[in-house]
């Protein structure tokens, strides 16, 4: 197993150990999908709602609704670490729960790639659909 899979795996792990308190399991799960998807810390929400995207996605419509869905949960992690929102408030049930799921999905997804870290961010790099 890639040495960032496991990093991934470990930080996921660890979110149900804290699973009772959302704000700090919910921030574990995100640096567990940044470790699989962060192959350049400038634009890493956009990189990483696309790869996530087309890691879990069989056609345009899944795409766009997984890409919506991880903008916005990488937007809550921005405003709770950033100290822009309350974060017991932006961190809810649903929103940790949808965190957990891609994550959980995302490192089985890399997995079944069974990629180097940089090859797995180029496939995803030049992947995309047709019209």
């Amino acid at each position: 197993m890639h040495k960032y899979i496991k990093l991934a795996y470990a930080l996921y792990s660890s979110s149900f150990r804290l699973y009772n308190e959302k704000v700090p399991s919910y921030l574990m799960l995100m640096s567990s999908m940044e470790t699989i998807f962060n192959g350049n810390p400038n634009q890493i929400a956009n990189t990483m709602s696309r790869h996530v995207s087309l890691l879990l996605s069989d056609n345009k419509e899944k795409f766009k609704t997984h890409y919506d869905a991880m903008k916005k949960l990488y937007k809550d992690r921005n405003e709770v670490i950033h100290g822009i929102s309350d974060p017991y408030i932006v961190i809810n049930e649903e929103r940790h729960k949808s965190l957990m799921d891609y994550a959980r999905r995302c490192i089985v997804g890399a997995l079944s790639k069974n990629l180097s870290k940089e090859n797995l961010f180029d496939e995803l790099n030049v992947a995309g659909f047709s019209s």
